[in-house]
């Protein structure tokens, strides 16, 4: 920001004016859903049931027969798609995401098709008609079962679901437990949450014809991580990508 540590100082205990109220007061602010451009098509994903299952075929005549929608894809219409999110966290094992899943699915959401249509509305019905047979295959839903000998594996070229560890101690730790007059060990288990924001994510992407480039609105706070991972997926350089966040409906470490 150009603040050197005197002037980083001066900001300390200060009541520091908002620059973005006014607009949202007032009603102006700008979400994803806010932007529109000609010619603009809507695309939903079709996701997966199961948190382990065999995709034995997907039927997309039903979907296709509706007026307005425009195509109905799966891996097997675009290969490029089985290109693999990266990780965001350092120091994993090495694995394999891929935009659509092809053959199996590992986790309940994850996504098999997609549907592209001239309305939103529309879009809905039809990514619900489009037909999708599954073998479900054993699954571990909890910790425990997943590190259990023998558990069903997320991914078959690993020798268990063990994704990498984690850990981290300050001081002496050892000292200090020896030294205390009392320690307590328990187990601590607490339910799963997720953030309910007021905007669900989404994305916008247009295509620059000329350059070749892309130029994406995405509801997200991590705008150079996106441009990241949208570069790796399309082998496209990152400074042909540019990523612009819009107004946010919800953020706060979801």
């Amino acid at each position: 920001l150009g603040v050197g540590m005197s002037g980083t100082r001066k900001l300390v205990g200060l009541s520091i004016k908002r620059k973005e109220d006014a607009r949202l007061v007032v009603g102006r602010g700008r979400y994803l859903d806010d932007l529109t451009f000609p010619g603009m098509c809507h695309l939903g994903i079709v996701r997966s049931p199961h948190a382990h299952a065999r995709i034995l075929k997907i039927d997309p005549a039903d979907a296709s027969r509706l007026d307005g929608v425009l195509a109905v894809l799966t891996r097997q219409d675009l290969p490029e798609l089985a290109g693999s999110v990266p990780p965001l966290v350092s120091g994993l094992r090495a694995y394999a995401h891929p935009v659509l899943a092809a053959g199996t699915v590992r986790h309940v959401g994850e996504a098999v098709a997609v549907v592209v249509a001239t309305d939103p509305y529309l879009l809905a019905d039809a990514v619900e008609r489009v037909g999708v047979e599954y073998e479900p295959l054993p699954a571990a839903a909890t910790q425990e079962r997943a590190l259990a000998p023998g558990a069903p594996r997320v991914h078959d070229d690993w020798p268990d679901n063990m994704a990498g560890r984690s850990s981290g101690e300050i001081g002496d730790v050892t000292k200090g437990f020896a030294q205390a007059e009392v320690t307590v060990e328990g187990r601590l288990v607490y339910p799963r949450v997720a953030g309910m924001p007021m905007e669900t994510r989404g994305v916008l992407a247009i295509p620059d014809a000329v350059t070749g480039g892309l130029t994406v609105w995405d509801s997200t706070q991590m705008p150079h991580a996106v441009r990241s991972a949208i570069a790796a997926v399309l082998s496209l350089p990152e400074e042909r990508i540019r990523v612009i966040a819009p107004e946010v409906g919800g953020g706060f470490g979801i």
